[in-house]
């Protein structure tokens, strides 16, 4: 995995906007390096709000953002 490239963590952002899934998921357990990247680049996040951690992975607004660049711009050969 190319960890500079946001491709590889599309399938993990794409599945956080259709349907957060819990952070103890067969779904995160497979992709963990994934959501890992994913979470130390703000592009997920278990956070409700300023005070409240939970245990659902959602999509963030930066990481919404690379989605909708990728719709808009998709790889060549796609």
């Amino acid at each position: 995995m190319d960890l500079y490239d946001n491709t590889s963590l599309l399938p993990v952002l794409q599945r956080a906007w259709e349907s957060p899934f819990l952070t103890r998921s067969d779904f995160a357990r497979r992709n963990a390096e994934e959501v890992a990247i994913a979470s130390c680049r703000g592009l997920l996040t278990v956070r409700h709000d300023q005070h409240t951690w939970g245990r659902v992975w959602r999509i963030t607004a930066n990481g919404l953002a690379i989605l909708e660049i990728q719709e808009t711009n998709p790889p060549l050969g796609a």
